[in-house]
């Protein structure tokens, strides 16, 4: 797949026109919305002109790279995973959410939870029918510790009885929470499914707030209906990538799984935390690019088989960004399956030619690409910069008297080859953006962007 461009309605209001090239407000949302995403960032109207400026920038980079930079392969396998995610998207909203239905008692039920947490223990399967298992063993009075020593094979979760420590309901999939925070104190409750196995809980110990009001309830019950929305339609997206599962064949190549496993080990060691499901991309730059370069040889290797598909090296790294951290750091087995679930959705998202009924699928592709080829080409701009050794030795000259008073030359050439290396690089991406703009004058109505928002 190429870069994906999309040609704007006439009806569409411009918000930027810059020499053959247009920003539609519906664009702009549509990028607006992934930085407002991010935890630290508040909408304002001068983060609005800032960011109308970045995409500019980013159009006019991607249209000089369609040009004289070919996209680098790494990036293509980004900008088709990403084509990937919005398609998934997009099956989540033609399939999943018709089926999601969110009651008023409901809605204020789990706001009641939401101002309360519990400090919770439990003990996990693989299926339901250990679950069972263990639940009835419990039932009969076996000792939760002795259960959960034999469950557990990582020695903490061993020593600790499986403790979870202090949770809120949101930290939680549905399921687990509406059973965590309606079972009464110091009890258990039945086995409960989520995404990674079976689950009995323990209350260990629990904080409630008995100060809420109706005012407070008005105030907040369309964001908790949000969330209830998004936690059950993650349920049913659940149930319904089983019962498509079902009867699938699907083989896996061990020899490219050991090989894949271990780079994945050694690379994602960085602990999850609350905030990684806020994130629009899961790994780190950093990660993202170790992971290619360690796993780039076996690309075009098939790790698993699903039916007549397969699914290759190359598409797992992609995938990567849009598994849930935790489940990356958990194993690679856990990762493996999240991305079989999202291979099936994408082939089936794709036999529905969800791209075509859902012009947004193009449109977020086409902002990605925008802003990869961006990255691209100013990465090869920073690498490319050059600093000659009169260049170092004119400004060491330049500023003796005042930084250099009792130090060599040679003491300090790297240290100032550094700072102006650095100096330099920042000039030549901004000589290059400058220069892309005086060939294509450009008019902005920023005025429609701040109308529509506030």
């Amino acid at each position: 797949m190429t870069a994906l461009w999309v040609s704007c309605d006439k009806k569409e209001t411009i918000v930027a026109e810059f020499g053959p090239h247009t920003i539609t407000l519906s664009e702009f949302r549509l990028a607006y919305l992934q930085l407002l995403k991010q935890p630290d960032v508040f909408d304002s109207p001068s983060l609005r002109e800032h960011y109308l400026d970045e995409l500019i920038d980013r159009r006019l980079t991607a249209a000089w790279s369609d040009v004289h930079e070919p996209v680098d392969e790494k990036v293509l396998l980004r900008i088709n995973a990403y084509h990937d995610k919005c398609l998934r998207d997009a099956h989540y909203k033609s399939v999943i959410a018709p089926q999601v239905t969110v009651d008023s008692q409901l809605v204020k039920k789990v706001y009641a939870f939401t101002t309360q947490r519990r400090k919770l223990k439990h003990l996990f399967a693989e299926n339901n029918e250990q679950a069972e298992r263990l639940y009835q063993r419990l039932q009969n009075g076996e000792d939760w510790d002795k259960l959960a020593e034999e469950v557990y094979t990582d020695d903490i979760m061993k020593n600790n009885s499986g403790e979870l420590g202090w949770v809120h309901w949101d930290q939680l999939e549905f399921d687990m929470a509406m059973a965590a925070f309606t079972q009464p104190h110091k009890t258990f409750t039945k086995p409960v499914k989520s995404s990674y196995g079976w689950h009995i809980l323990y209350i260990d110990n629990y904080e409630i707030n008995p100060l809420l009001s109706e005012d407070d309830f008005n105030l907040h019950q369309n964001d908790i209906r949000l969330l209830v929305t998004q936690r059950l339609g993650d349920r049913i997206a659940s149930d319904y990538i089983n019962k498509m599962m079902t009867g699938i064949d699907i083989k896996v190549r061990p020899d490219i799984m050991k090989k894949v496993g271990q780079h994945l080990e050694q690379t994602l060691t960085r602990k999850p935390n609350v905030f990684d499901k806020m994130e629009n991309f899961q790994l780190t730059e950093q990660e993202q690019r170790k992971i290619e370069g360690d796993l780039w040889q076996y690309r075009n290797e098939a790790i698993v088989i699903i039916g007549d598909n397969e699914m290759t090296v190359s598409w797992l790294m992609g995938s990567l960004a849009y598994i849930p951290y935790e489940a990356l750091y958990k194993s690679f087995k856990t990762t493996l399956d999240f991305a079989i679930r999202d291979f099936v959705i994408t082939k089936e998202a794709r036999q529905m030619q969800l791209d075509g009924k859902f012009s947004e699928v193009n449109e977020r592709t086409g902002i990605f690409a925008e802003y990869s080829k961006q990255i691209m080409v100013r990465r090869k701009l920073v690498k490319n910069t050059r600093l000659s050794d009169d260049e170092i030795y004119n400004y060491y000259e330049a500023n003796r008297d005042e930084l250099f008073k009792s130090v060599s030359f040679e003491e300090t050439k790297e240290q100032i080859k550094q700072i102006l290396l650095a100096k330099k690089q920042r000039e030549n991406v901004s000589k290059f953006i400058q220069n892309l703009r005086q060939q294509n004058p450009i008019k902005k109505n920023i005025q429609s962007i701040h109308d529509y928002y506030n």
